[in-house]
C-alpha cells in the first residue's frame, strides 16, 4: 500500500515484512499462566466491543480498501471539493488504515487528525509514515 494513493491501476506495495502485527505486545518472559489470563482478558475485552475488533483485524480494513467504487468515490468526493479542504483542519474518526486521512492531507489540509480506537491505528500510523504524511497526519 506504500506509494501512491492517486488511484493509480498498479497494484498498490505492501507494508515492510518487519511491520509488528497490531495488539498489544508480547510480555517478555510471561509465565504460561500470564498467557492464558492474557488470552481471558483479551477474550473479555472482544466481547465488551466487538465493534473495535472486527475493525482492528487487517482482512476487514483489505476489503474496503480493495473496493475501488468505495474508496475511488471518496477520493473523487474530497479531491473534487478543494475549497473545503485546502490549508483546512480535519477530523476523520475512525480513520481505520487511514486512507481518508491521507487523501484530506494530499488536498491540501494543513492538519489531520485521524482517530482509531481499534489497534488498526498502529497500522493507519505505519501507513502515515511511510507515505510521508506525518508532519500533517496525527493518528491518535
Amino acid at each position: 500500500f506504500i506509494g501512491s494513493l492517486t488511484g493509480s491501476s498498479a497494484e498498490p506495495a505492501k507494508a515492510p515484512e518487519s511491520a509488528p502485527a497490531p495488539g498489544p505486545p508480547a510480555k517478555a518472559g510471561a509465565a504460561p499462566s500470564d498467557a492464558a489470563a492474557d488470552a481471558k482478558d483479551e477474550a473479555e475485552e472482544i466481547k465488551k466491543h466487538p465493534f473495535f475488533h472486527y475493525y482492528g483485524q487487517l482482512v476487514h480494513q483489505q476489503n474496503m480498501l480493495q473496493d475501488q467504487v468505495r474508496t475511488g468515490t471518496y477520493q473523487r468526493a474530497i479531491f473534487d471539493n478543494p475549497s473545503n479542504f485546502k490549508d483546512k483542519v480535519v477530523l476523520d474518526v475512525g480513520t481505520g488504515s487511514g486512507i481518508l486521512a491521507m487523501f484530506a492531507a494530499q488536498a491540501g489540509a494543513r492538519r489531520v487528525y485521524a482517530v482509531e480506537a481499534s489497534d488498526m491505528a498502529l497500522c493507519a500510523e505505519r501507513l502515515v509514515q511511510a507515505n510521508n504524511l506525518g508532519h500533517i497526519i496525527k493518528v491518535i
